[in-house]
């Protein structure tokens, strides 16, 4: 949660974020984080977002998290498996 709320809170600083975020990325290899499980992930997001803003969740808002999920997601995953 620590670690959602600075990437919230950094979101009109990106630059500052991303290298926080692709540490952490290098990190979650070694808890045994595979690229497939990003999507779970933002998919709970979502839900979770859904669930606690009811109608405010709005189509707006739910493209606007999953845009700057998606987008995180794939610098992380960029991050942690370069290979790929």
């Amino acid at each position: 949660m620590a670690a959602l709320a600075l990437v919230i809170n950094g979101l009109d600083q990106i630059e500052t974020i991303l290298p926080i975020a692709q540490d952490l990325a290098r990190r979650h290899v070694a808890y045994g984080v595979e690229p497939a499980h990003y999507e779970l992930v933002g998919a709970a997001l979502l839900w979770t977002l859904e669930q606690g803003l009811g109608e405010g969740f709005t189509p707006e808002l739910c493209a606007a998290w999953t845009a700057a999920y998606t987008a995180l997601a794939g610098v992380m995953i960029a991050a942690a498996y370069p290979a790929q």
